[in-house]
Parts: structure tokens; C-alpha cells; sequence
């Protein structure tokens, strides 16, 4: 079944000096419980189109449904709602609050939502172990390595429990040693269930044991999609 779907996304933006295509006739599905690699070198648009499926921002024309919505009409407050309890975002330089402890940024996404702080917590639990953060449950974010900060964003994303996980640029940040925990990581979400998509130029993605489709995205527009088994 597809979880998402896009129809002729085209995204133009507009400056002083003119207008700046980022997307042009983007079309294509994914379904529920694949890893999708949107594959293309910095400035290629594949950043952009993470933003547009996250809701981040709005494509100027063309069709995206997201688990049966379609987002680019929701009014942002309705849109804000639904990409809480729906998808989970795991960003390049982290975004946490440093001053928090682990377990407190993991439960951030929870607040809006009116959950007990004991469900808040067990959730913080369950999440800090499939991400193998837990024996940090309690530190300071500020006293993390980079890779341990990116198993926090991982944990976060997964608290409110959402069907889809979007990552951008994951590894750009970590060593080889943090990357590959990383994609060992992914794997237990797809075996889980989750719906991952990742944009990045990273080869250690295509170069894994990951069960990966690849979108190759070039000058805005995609120019491949293929499947790599293993």
C-alpha cells in the first residue's frame, strides 16, 4: 500500500532577481515500510523535497497525499497536528536542546499532545532503547558525542510513534564508526515497520545490507529509481 504519493510536484522560488526552479514534475510513490534513499549532490533538490514531504514547506503546484492526506492543503495549523502524530524528523546538526537532558528532548514533541508525564516517560524508554541511547537517559545533551546526539534525534522522532521517519543528511556529521550504527539503527525501524526516507549523497547507504530503493534526483528533476537488494 502507498503511504505516499506525489503527482507532477513542481517548487519555484521567487527573489528579487528572479525565480529559482528546485523541483520540476517530481512523480512517485512509496510504500508503506520501505527505506527510500533520495540520492543527488548538494543543491540537486533532494533536501527540498524532504522538506515538502515533512510539510516543512509547501510545493508550488502538483498533488501530495501523506498516509492518505493531502498535505498541501492543510492549513498550517491542521498540517502542524498532522506531522506531530505522523512523522518523525531526524535532521542533520540535531536541533536538541542542549540545556536538557536526553530523556527531556525525546519527550519535547509530546508536550502539545496532553500525554501523562508516566506515559511520556515510558515512551522515552522504549524509544531510548531501539535507539541505544539509554544508558544516557539522564545527561546533559551538551556532554554528548555527535553520534549519541544522533541516537537522540533518532529517539525523538520516534516518540509520538509516527508511521514515516525522514532524515536529512544523517551521517553528515559522524564518523564512519557512528555512520554505520546509524544504518544499523534504520534497519531495526524497517523491521519494525517504519516507513523511511533519507536524502543524502552518503555511499555507506548504498554500500550497506540496507533493503534500499534509490531516487536519483539531478537539476531538480529525478533521472533514476531503482531497487538495491540484498
Amino acid at each position: 500500500m502507498n503511504i505516499i504519493e506525489l503527482e507532477k510536484i513542481n517548487k519555484e522560488y521567487y527573489t528579487k532577481d528572479g525565480s529559482f526552479t528546485a523541483l520540476k514534475d517530481i512523480t512517485f510513490c512509496i510504500q508503506e515500510g520501505e527505506c527510500v534513499i533520495l540520492r543527488g549532490i548538494s543543491g540537486s533538490g533532494k533536501t527540498t523535497l524532504l522538506s515538502i514531504l515533512a510539510g516543512l514547506d509547501r510545493p508550488t503546484s502538483g498533488k501530495i497525499t501523506v498516509d492518505g492526506e493531502d498535505i498541501a492543503k492543510l492549513p498550517d495549523i491542521h498540517l502542524s497536528h498532522f506531522r506531530g502524530h505522523h512523522i518523525g524528523m531526524v535532521f542533520q546538526h540535531y536541533n536538541l536542546l542542549e540545556h536538557l537532558s536526553v530523556t527531556e528532548n525525546i519527550i519535547t514533541p509530546l508536550i502539545p499532545m496532553k500525554i501523562t508525564p508516566q506515559e511520556a516517560y515510558k515512551r522515552a524508554k522504549e524509544k531510548m532503547e531501539i535507539a541505544n541511547i539509554s544508558h544516557k537517559a539522564d545527561m546533559d545533551t551538551n556532554r554528548l558525542s555527535g553520534g549519541e546526539k544522533q541516537r537522540v534525534a533518532i529517539a525523538r522522532a520516534l516518540i509520538a510513534d509516527p508511521k514515516i521517519i525522514l532524515c536529512d543528511e544523517p551521517t553528515a556529521n559522524l564518523d564512519r564508526a557512528n555512520a554505520k550504527r546509524f544504518t544499523d539503527i534504520i534497519k531495526k525501524l524497517i523491521d519494525i515497520g517504519k516507513t523511511v526516507v533519507i536524502a543524502t549523497h552518503d555511499p555507506l547507504f548504498w554500500e550497506s545490507d540496507l533493503d534500499i530503493r534509490i531516487i536519483d534526483i539531478e537539476d531538480a528533476k529525478i533521472v533514476a529509481d531503482s531497487k538495491v537488494e540484498v
